[in-house]
């Protein structure tokens, strides 16, 4: 008899709540989705907008330097041009907007200028974000990387050729409609509540021994293995609670069994923690070592494309490290010299060995003769993966041995 009784409350109980569920639904979807679509409307115009704004800001720079240029007769003078857009460069290297939003730049025949969002992604997904960024030309463009959303506002730049964007994901740019979202649920949570008040006697026969339960529990979990469990339950609440108390004792093993765990997670993150220090520290090093010797010292994958070079090489040859990044040797140097440079390499990666070879390479002064030694580079598997080379200047040596050996012919 008691258990039917219990039964029957819980039916009516049931049939409160989805009544009162089905009237707040009702009254809440309509204007709960009503006000996403409105919401996403103005999000999208405002920010939008100021993409649009924050692109101008950082481009008017730019071109007022131009114009100051062309006013002192300059506008021809291919270095000022040049240093005026490594600038720019720089200037959007360091630029960013909220948490997500960058600079890119990509040429218009789809060469990535600059961008970090694009940095090692695959050549397919740069051409699917240029060939939205070439459609739209100038205003907002939507596009995906790596599941990620992105929206750019985006203008083409003659002087440079080149199209410039501002993008940011649009996860970040929809955070108020997140924030809409998260407030009306809020707001159907406290129908829910006001539906539970309204059967609140039903409550005191199931929910409230319920609470009292998870309370226990809660204190439980917290690490208050003394707690006691008040109240009196009747039914299967009773033996919940039985339940309950004999469980706490496992908990309280197994919760030193955790805490024993986590101590030894915590040395070994640590243990992570200042191997990754030292491979920092050596990687500042090596990278001082490379940025102050006086040769030439460069790395480029198999396929030639250029990966770092140090910063003597930036000083002979007028281009930047970030600048070369996608470049080869072809867009550096006239083709028979790069022809005979792209040799060396295959060479290289033919022997799988370091090489010695003398290049001559063209610079401002006039040819130059180098000593290159070429080696190639492994991953994991024993495969080559780029090839590294030291090129040092033996221009003047050189000269002066010759000079030497036609001055004893000369005797």
């Amino acid at each position: 008899m008691a258990e039917k009784l219990v039964d029957n409350i819980r039916s009516v109980r049931t049939l409160f709540l989805l009544f009162f569920t089905g009237l707040i639904l009702v009254l809440a979807l309509p204007l709960f989705f009503s006000g996403i679509k409105l919401i996403d409307k103005i999000t999208y115009q405002l920010g939008t907008e100021i993409l649009t704004e924050k692109l101008a800001d950082l481009v008017r720079p730019v071109e007022e330097r131009y114009a100051k240029l062309k006013q002192v007769g300059l506008e021809d003078s291919y270095d000022h041009r040049q240093e005026i857009k490594a600038g720019a460069l720089q200037n959007f290297v360091a630029y960013g907007y909220k948490e997500t939003g960058s600079v890119f730049v990509l040429s218009e025949d789809g060469q990535v200028v600059f961008s970090r969002e694009l940095k090692g992604v695959s050549a397919e997904q740069v051409h699917s974000v240029y060939r939205s960024v070439a459609d739209v030309r100038n205003g907002i463009v939507e596009y995906e990387i790596d599941l990620e959303k992105k929206i750019a506002a985006v203008l083409y730049y003659p002087e440079w050729k080149s199209y410039i964007g501002l993008s940011i994901a649009k996860q970040e740019l929809f955070a108020p409609r997140d924030l809409f979202v998260k407030i009306n649920v809020l707001i159907v949570a406290l129908g829910f509540f006001l539906a539970i008040l309204a059967v609140f006697i039903l409550h005191i026969l199931i929910i409230s021994p319920l609470i009292r339960l998870a309370t226990y529990a809660a204190e439980v979990s917290s690490g208050k293995y003394g707690a006691k469990i008040s109240g009196k339950y009747l039914f299967e609440f009773a033996t919940l609670r039985n339940a309950m108390t004999d469980m706490v004792s496992n908990i309280e093993e197994k919760m030193l069994e955790a805490t024993r765990q986590l101590n030894i997670i915590k040395d070994r993150e640590e243990e992570r923690d200042r191997a990754l220090e030292e491979v920092r520290s050596s990687r500042e090093q090596l990278q001082s070592i490379l940025n102050n010797t006086t040769s030439v010292v460069y790395l480029k994958k198999t396929s030639g494309v250029y990966i770092s070079i140090n910063h003597q090489y930036e000083k002979l040859f007028k281009i930047g490290r970030d600048e070369i990044r996608g470049k080869t040797d072809r867009d550096i140097f006239p083709k028979e010299i790069a022809d005979t440079l792209r040799e060396n390499d295959l060479q290289v990666m033919k022997q799988d060995a370091p090489v010695e070879f003398e290049e001559t390479v063209a610079q401002d002064d006039g040819l130059h003769t180098y000593i290159s030694v070429k080696f190639p580079l492994h991953d994991e598997k024993g495969e080559i993966y780029a090839v590294g080379g030291i090129s040092t200047d033996i221009t003047e040596r050189k000269k002066a041995l010759e000079d030497l050996a036609a001055e004893q012919e000369r005797l």
